[in-house]
C-alpha cells in the first residue's frame, strides 16, 4: 500500500498553489500590456485624425481669407 507522507503532501499542495499564482501574476502583466498597447496605438489613431482635421480647417481657412 502507498503510503502518503502528511508533510510532503502539504509542502507539494503549496508549491502547485504558488506555482498557479505565479502563473496567474505573469497572464496578467501581459494582459496589461497587451491594453496599454492598444490604448496608445489608439491614443496614436486619435492624434493623427485630429491632425488631419486642423490641416484640412486651416486649408479651407486660408481660401476663405484669400478670397
Amino acid at each position: 500500500m502507498l503510503k502518503i507522507d502528511p508533510k510532503n503532501l502539504i509542502k507539494n499542495l503549496l508549491n502547485i498553489v504558488i506555482y498557479s499564482v505565479t502563473l496567474l501574476i505573469r497572464l496578467g502583466g501581459a494582459i496589461g500590456n497587451a491594453l496599454n498597447m492598444y490604448k496608445f496605438s489608439c491614443l496614436a489613431e486619435l492624434n493623427f485624425q485630429r491632425a488631419k482635421l486642423l490641416d484640412l480647417y486651416r486649408s479651407q481657412l486660408s481660401t476663405v481669407i484669400i478670397e
